[in-house]
Parts: C-alpha cells; structure tokens; sequence
C-alpha cells in the first residue's frame, strides 16, 4: 500500500560555510499531520547537491507518521 502524500512546504536556500566560506545549499521540508508536524533540514556542499538532495528526499520520504 502506498503512503497517502502529508501536507507540507518545501523551503531551498543557498548559503556559505561560515568556517571555510564555501558555497552550501540548504533545503527544510515541513510535513503536518494531525496534532503534529515535522520539520527536516538538510544541508550540503553547492557541488554535490544534486547527488545530496535526492538523498535528503529519500530520508524525507522513508519517515511514516505514527
């Protein structure tokens, strides 16, 4: 059976490393639910981002509400 989509909204940023002054992007998803919600944040090196993103979507996707 397939999970039923969650409401929610994605938010991408792009940012520096305030260490190294490296180029970031940064992606939160907020997922509600009934009584409760979740928030996923996720960060990464500008040039591996796609790789990193679709990672970052497979952890938000794998996550069941209880």
């Amino acid at each position: 059976m397939q999970p039923q989509p969650q409401p929610g909204h994605e938010i991408r940023a792009r940012g520096k490393d305030p260490q190294t002054g490296a180029d970031i992007e940064i992606v939160q998803w907020l997922r509600f639910g009934t009584g409760a919600y979740l928030r996923i944040l996720g960060f990464g090196p500008k040039d591996k981002w796609t790789e990193t993103f679709m990672r970052f979507r497979t952890v938000r996707d794998s996550v069941e509400p209880r």
